[in-house]
């Protein structure tokens, strides 16, 4: 097979049998009220799909700007990263934009045997925006992960990450960096779930 980065509403008409195979797979939507926001109202966002045993050769940037239009805006971007057996990327997320608007983002990422990510999210929207988002990872055996999340901008700011180490061996690496000043507010919420033995994580923020 190739790899696939583009759009997800353009997957679904293109290729429905290999998206629905892995979008909502791993996400529990009953305990997350912000999750089934997004799935309830989302309209786009990017797929990523890698086969088994390819490495792509450069870094995927995704960039989501909201824009100042003269009144609030709110956008529900979705986003679905799968690496089978052996694959490895780096994809970066990228958020900017003007003015008051609201995100809500939902990134889902599947890595299957021995795959390798390097996910790197990086937040720098206006101060008067609201930005939630989360990060739902399942990692199966010996795959590896090393995550990033940079909050830069918003007023208000809210990143989930969770991540499942359901096969042996797996490794995670959570990296976090975050600015704020005045009445900002910036969170981060992390979690790893050591879900197999002999796997292993780090974690500094």
């Amino acid at each position: 097979g190739t790899a696939t980065v583009g759009s997800l509403r353009h997957a679904l008409e293109e290729s429905p049998e290999l998206v629905e195979r892995w979008l909502g797979k791993h996400v529990r939507l009953e305990d997350l009220a912000f999750a089934a926001l997004n799935t309830a109202f989302v309209e786009d966002g990017a797929f990523v799909f890698v086969p088994a045993g390819q490495k792509l050769a450069g870094p995927i940037e995704l960039v989501f700007c909201a824009t100042e239009q003269g009144r609030a805006t709110v956008c529900h971007p979705r986003n679905l990263i799968v690496l089978e057996e052996g694959a490895s990327a780096e994809v970066i997320e990228r958020y900017v934009g003007e003015g008051d608007h609201f995100t809500n983002t939902l990134t889902e990422i599947t890595l299957g045997e021995g795959a390798s990510l390097e996910h790197t999210k990086l937040q720098r929207e206006d101060t008067r925006a609201f930005h939630i988002g989360r990060i739902e990872v399942h990692q199966e055996r010996a795959s590896r992960l090393r995550s990033c999340s940079i909050a830069l901008g918003a007023g208000l700011s809210r990143t989930e990450l969770r991540t499942v180490l359901a096969g042996e061996e797996a490794e995670v690496e959570l990296l976090g960096l975050y600015m704020a000043s005045g009445s900002r507010h910036v969170d981060h919420h992390t979690t790893i779930d050591h879900a197999a033995p002999h796997a292993r994580s780090r974690e500094l923020y």
